[in-house]
């Protein structure tokens, strides 16, 4: 069985990370799809320049990983994790034995919680155009975290990447919204990952580099608390910092039911 694992950096958001080696298990090829050039002793970097913005660019070998590997199992793995655990990527493949892919849960978020989420969050799309592709899905029970998957290649895995794409592209750019309403769609069967890609032996989950925003985030912390620092520059009312808590450290902490401050 071959097996490749596939990730994408573009721009400085993220760093380049090595693998750990994977025993007993050897992965055929670490596939890095980025911008511009960088050096690394274990991926394999393809330069694939683009129009697109850095979100949307790293998202095309993420759903379409056919178009970037002939592999049977294909594992991705965003640019914010680093591998560090010597059987990780054969654990995920020893998932699929049963199943087509294999995917952590999402850890905090029902499905509907995202997309509520994501109509207020307007770096994603229109509300109303939001809206309209909510239209043609319906609440699928599980909710995948499209973080890490693994997949093992098939006509019926290649028909879902290709709708995949064209949600993410036509619509909101938000992979998970579309992700788990296409897997039952496609009546794709799904192995859970045990545990959480917060806490997991395998994996580290890295923070985004800020760059100059740094300060100013660890300003507006010091003066309202990390729960609402993003409405706080948004000039939102606290009452709406919980739409966003989650994007900040993923701990709903900053809101109950009703979605006020407690």
């Amino acid at each position: 069985m071959t097996v490749d694992v596939i990730s994408a950096l573009y721009g400085d958001a993220d760093s380049l990370r090595e693998p750990a080696h994977q025993s007993p298990l050897p992965v055929d090829r670490w596939i890095l799809i980025s911008d511009r050039p960088r050096k690394s002793e274990a991926w394999e970097v393809i330069t694939k320049p683009t129009n697109w913005t850095q979100r949307v660019a790293a998202r095309h070998p993420k759903c379409l990983s056919h178009l970037y590997s002939d592999a049977e199992v294909v594992v991705w793995v965003d640019a914010q994790f680093e591998i560090v655990g010597s059987e990780f990527v054969g654990d995920l493949v020893g998932l699929l034995d049963n199943a087509d892919v294999a995917m952590f849960r999402h850890p905090w978020l029902s499905w509907v919680d995202e997309v509520e989420a994501t109509v207020r969050d307007r770096r994603y799309s229109d509300p109303q155009q939001f809206r309209r592709q909510m239209a043609q899905f319906e609440d699928p029970g599980a909710h995948w975290a499209s973080c890490v998957m693994a997949r093992r290649m098939s006509p019926a895995v290649i028909a879902f990447e290709r709708e995949w794409w064209t949600e993410v592209r036509c619509h909101s750019g938000k992979d998970q919204i579309a992700l788990s309403p296409l897997l039952v769609r496609h009546g794709l069967k799904v192995a859970p990952i045990n545990g959480t890609y917060r806490q997991h032996s395998g994996l580290i989950l890295h923070d985004h580099h800020w760059g100059p925003w740094r300060k100013r985030w660890e300003d507006l912390k010091a003066q309202v608390g990390w729960r609402c620092a993003l409405c706080h520059a948004a000039n939102r009312p606290k009452t709406e910092h919980c739409v966003n808590s989650w994007l900040i450290d993923g701990l709903r902490r900053g809101c109950n039911g009703t979605r006020e401050e407690r």
